[in-house]
């Protein structure tokens, strides 16, 4: 009778650390719209879609299922920033510098 007992925890105790790992849906929202406003650049290896606290997403650090950081600096990468970073509340470094982010397009005088 404790071959069932120790499979079925086995079983729960998988699916909960699975659910652990998963990224809130709120960031990685946010971090698919950082990626688009960036013109979905290929330097950003892993970032097309899943879950980039349990996947590998270059420049993405988690702490848990939260990100943490961001560190994309000196990939090249054009486009803005744009993103809303409420979403990402355990956010504590972001570091896009060396590259061309969230520069006014220089042909409308601004």
């Amino acid at each position: 009778m404790e071959g069932p007992h120790v499979m079925l925890l086995a079983i729960v105790l998988s699916l909960s650390a699975r659910a652990l790992a998963e990224t809130e849906t709120s960031e990685a929202s946010s971090l698919q719209g950082l990626y688009k406003s960036l013109n979905i650049p290929p330097q950003l290896t892993g970032w097309e879609g899943g879950d980039p606290c349990a996947e590998s997403w270059k420049g993405i650090s988690c702490l848990g299922r939260s990100v943490t950081t961001i560190k994309i600096q000196g990939l090249g990468i054009r486009g803005s920033l744009g993103i809303e970073f409420s979403a990402l509340s355990s956010l504590k470094e972001l570091d896009v510098s060396d590259n061309n982010i969230g520069e006014e397009d220089e042909g409308n005088g601004v």
